[in-house]
């Protein structure tokens, strides 16, 4: 083992427990890259390591030992409580261990870290947490579903805070900016003592981490919902009153949470950033090396501008400063809203660069106020859905279940016309869909049928039920819009077919939004070269999800995974038939024919257009839905695929995968897009192989293809 991947394993406490036949395991790895993002620190002093370590045992020894006493402490599970001691222990390991300690002041930042997590385990077995609801701000930690890592989150109560007044309480959830040494030490130590950039007198403000830097995406806006979930179980909280806030990269995810989950918010105000990646990126004066077309179709996963229409449920003011280039996320996000006749209310700072003007900032603070009093309607009679995925499906009462095909743009409008006991839908690129309304939710009268409109087609649905609900399935399949029956529904969500379906559409990156678990081989390989390439690449995304995305890494051999992990997790599954268990048990039942000398994606219809790749010189990868429990994804041979971006602009941080691919042995995630993707492209909505979604080859005439764009290095913000 090479001594700079010895080096990162120690630093980040990675360890692959495997027998000593296990030939994979065995295989040489070369240097790994150095990590794109938090860049090294100071080198501490012997002594100050040893007397973190020291510590830190001490204390992960008291937390372990609470937790395996089980019990209640108020009411609540001591492991619901003890995340808020964990954070401490794993913000003095992470700045200690990965070198992440930038400053000497910032020593006294791990032994005040130590401090507090010590005092806090005392209280814990003392039976007091006066600190869940002191006023003010404080950190307060969650074990997360994704890695089953511990998150921070901070908090400002304010002042008279009282959690068993009975009072409900508005929730303001401010998203921070772009810091590249914004470590958990730093974000623990700075939240614990500041209360932020504006404090209210009857809200509960909550900041994310966000997973470090990453704009509030892919687990970073997993953060978001995770954090919002666990503030909502721990406090009481008003549901029609959160709000989403933020400046400059929490700008971006202010758009981006807006946008995406507009079912969750009274309002929201983003401030500066940016809210797409073409013309913030300036692509299109840039010239070099092309960008393939798969790359820029997923952009419309994360651009705000393609979910612009879903704001339309979001009441939104913006802030520029005058002088501030980020000014440009509102001007974009400005037309986008423009088009469907929405004039966006965009405050500019006079004179202002890169911050707020104080008297525009109190006026945002003066609206905000009084768009949470408002708070948000529970049953909207209009309700307007825009996506490229099923990622981003719901609004209120409508859902959308299946799409004529990903990444095109698909569109509802659902009116309801309670008088007439009758809905208008205007759908585009909507296979199938669902009109749900709980119980007291209804506007229907009872026992009257409901007549739905679609386009030039007239149904006729079920009427409200005793209890004020309503729920109807609409399907056009077969070329016409129909009213399912109990039966298909029934048949539809036991998952007998193969569809693509809201959290499992894909692309790579969807994975990692869910549970998910390294399965790493203990056989022989068929490939060499493959076995090889997959152990480095397995590695460097090891890395990488610790440093860029804050967490651990699950790991299991592929001997260890048992029916509860396939029932629970997406499996990322490592190497080959012949060196993983779990990829030989399904390999024949996805779209691949891969032997020992070869494979290739196969189109089942057109078998003659088939490319098949020597498994010396190239390996697949792929997201499918688990053949052992197609409710999960399996991913064989990558992580997240952006991890290059990473220290460029958070823009950049977008998918560099789509559904499959064929990368060259040569090459590394650090080496893409730029090169080594020898083929990729979208299944489509059957999961199968369908060379009429655009799918493209990497060579030496792609620059001159029209649907390709050229681009720079990308600057950070």
């Amino acid at each position: 083992m090479s001594s700079n991947l010895k080096s990162y394993l120690a630093l980040f406490g990675f360890y692959l427990v495997a027998a000593s036949s296990n030939l994979w395991a065995a295989l040489p790895i070369p240097d790994i890259p150095p990590r794109v993002a938090p860049s090294f620190g100071l080198q501490l002093e012997p002594d100050q390591i040893s007397f973190a370590g020291e510590r830190l045992k001490i204390l992960e020894k008291g937390i372990l030992e609470l937790e395996s006493s089980g019990g209640e402490i108020q009411g609540m599970p001591v492991t619901s409580l003890t995340p808020d001691v964990w954070i401490f222990h794993k913000a003095v390991h992470t700045a200690v261990s990965g070198h992440q300690v930038y400053d000497d002041n910032e020593w006294e930042w791990v032994v005040e870290a130590l401090e507090t997590g010590n005092d806090r385990l005392a209280q814990l077995r003392s039976g007091d947490i006066s600190w869940t609801h002191q006023p003010g701000p404080v950190v307060r930690g969650y074990r997360s579903e994704i890695d089953d890592s511990v998150q921070p989150y901070a908090l400002v109560l304010p002042e008279g805070f009282h959690q068993r007044n009975g009072k409900k309480w508005r929730l303001d959830v401010w998203l921070h900016g772009r810091d590249n040494q914004l470590t958990e030490l730093k974000f623990v130590t700075r939240e614990s003592r500041s209360p932020g950039p504006y404090s209210l007198e009857n809200g509960i403000i909550l900041k994310p981490y966000g997973r470090y830097c990453n704009a509030f995406k892919f687990a970073g806006e997993v953060d978001v919902l995770e954090a919002v979930e666990a503030v909502e179980k721990l406090y009481r909280i008003d549901t029609s009153k959160k709000l989403i806030r933020g400046f400059s990269m929490g700008g971006a995810g202010c758009w981006y949470m807006a946008s995406h989950y507009p079912d969750l918010w009274a309002g929201a105000a983003p401030g500066a950033g940016f809210a797409e990646t073409f013309d913030y990126q300036r692509f299109s004066s840039k010239s070099g090396k092309p960008l393939p077309e798969w790359e820029q179709l997923l952009w419309r996963w994360t651009d705000s501008t393609e979910y612009a229409l879903n704001l339309s449920h979001v009441p939104t003011v913006a802030y520029s400063g005058e002088n501030d280039s980020q000014i440009q996320a509102a001007e974009i996000m400005e037309s986008a809203l423009g088009t469907y006749g929405i004039p966006l209310r965009h405050l500019i700072g006079p004179g202002m660069g890169h911050r707020y003007h104080p008297e525009v900032e109190r006026e945002i603070h003066s609206i905000m106020d009084r768009l949470a009093e408002r708070g948000k309607p529970s049953v909207p009679a209009r309700v307007r859905i825009a996506t490229s995925t099923l990622r981003y499906n719901r609004q209120s009462w409508v859902e959308i279940l299946e799409l004529e095909r990903h990444w095109d743009r698909a569109e509802v409008s659902a009116k309801a016309y309670p008088e007439h006991a009758r809905i208008e839908l205007d759908l585009k690129n909507v296979r199938r869909i669902k009109l749900d309304l709980q119980a007291g939710e209804s506007f229907f009268e009872m026992g009257r049928p409901i007549e739905i409109q679609v386009g030039l087609v007239s149904l006729v649905a079920p009427a409200t039920r005793s209890d004020l609900s309503w729920q109807v399935y609409l399907n056009n399949e077969n070329g016409s819009w129909r009213v399912e029956t109990e039966d298909e529904i029934s048949y539809k969500s036991s998952f007998a077919q193969l569809k693509k379906r809201p959290g499992l559409q894909g692309p790579v990156d969807d994975a990692f939004l869910g549970g998910f678990v390294f399965v790493t081989p203990t056989g022989e390989g068929w490939s060499p070269q493959l076995s090889q390439w997959a152990k480095n690449e397995m590695m460097v995304a090891a890395v990488d999800w610790k440093s860029q995305m804050r967490g651990e890494i699950p790991m299991l051999l592929d001997s260890e995974v048992t029916e509860s992990v396939i029932q629970d997790k997406n499996l990322i599954l490592w190497g080959d038939p012949g060196s993983n268990s779990v990829i030989q048990d399904i390999y024949q039942q996805l779209p691949l024919e891969w032997d020992r000398s070869r494979f290739g994606f196969v189109n089942i219809e057109h078998p003659e257009s088939t490319v098949f790749h020597p498994i010396e010189e190239a390996s697949p990868v792929l997201i499918f839905p688990n053949p052992l429990n197609p409710k999960k994804y399996i991913v064989i041979n990558s992580g997240f695929t952006f991890a290059n971006a990473g220290s460029m602009s958070n823009s950049r941080q977008t998918p560099k995968l789509p559904d499959f691919a064929v990368i060259d042995l040569k090459t590394g995630v650090r080496d893409r897009p730029e090169k080594g993707i020898l083929e990729a492209g979208f299944f489509n909505e059957e999961w199968k192989v369908n060379r009429e979604i655009p799918l493209r080859y990497w060579g030496k005439d792609a620059a001159a293809d029209p649907q390709w764009i050229s681009f720079n290095e990308a600057n950070s913000e």
